[in-house]
């Protein structure tokens, strides 16, 4: 096995539009893939996590990584070239179909996302952020990373003043609580109380 590729916080895996020939399979940590638009604005269309693997575009069509990669914590990747992935999938075919089934749970969620992310009011907008958070990227004890105001920002296209007083306002209620570290727990059914109200 290939030793870990270790980013920190904040660090570049790897640039949209940029050629390569690896994909990367998240051992620890997340990721987060971000669109950067020719004005400079940024909106992250997808977050990653453990045991999710990142460059799968290159085992299609692609020539070139469509977003950036970015590790929002530290992540340790397994670096995996595209040719020896391509080999196994002749060779074990139910690899490849293990493969479009990661693909298809992606695009799943990116289609969460569009749906429950981009319409509603700014409060909802910012519970269904969290849901999300809660139900996909938990550790076993229901922790999660709580994004940076400014990457929620670019998720859920609010202004990131808006987004710190809804979760200031989560956190004096107690509906989104610090548990350890840099990490957070929520009530999960006061959050979806208010991400589904009408």
């Amino acid at each position: 096995m290939n030793p870990p590729y270790i980013f920190k916080a904040g660090s570049l895996i790897y640039e949209g539009y940029s050629t390569d020939n690896f994909i990367y399979s998240i051992r620890r940590g997340m990721v987060k893939l971000e669109y950067v638009a020719p004005n400079g604005d940024n909106r992250i269309i997808r977050l990653l996590g453990e045991g999710s693997v990142i460059g799968l575009e290159l085992l299609d069509t692609a020539e070139s990584y469509y977003y950036n990669a970015v590790a929002i914590d530290q992540v340790d990747l397994c670096k995996i070239p595209v040719s020896t992935v391509k080999h196994l999938e002749v060779k074990y075919p139910h690899m490849s179909h293990n493969i479009r089934e990661q693909l298809q749970r992606q695009l799943n969620l990116a289609d969460e996302w569009i749906f429950s992310l981009s319409t509603g009011t700014a409060k909802q907008r910012v519970a269904h952020l969290v849901r999300i958070l809660h139900e996909n990227y938990a550790d076993n004890n229901g922790a999660f990373i709580l994004l940076h105001r400014d990457d929620m920002a670019a998720i859920i296209s609010i202004a990131t003043e808006t987004i710190s007083r809804m979760v200031a306002k989560f956190k004096r209620k107690n509906i989104l609580y610090k548990s350890d570290g840099h990490l957070y727990k929520c009530d999960i059914s006061a959050i979806e109380k208010i991400a589904y109200s009408k």
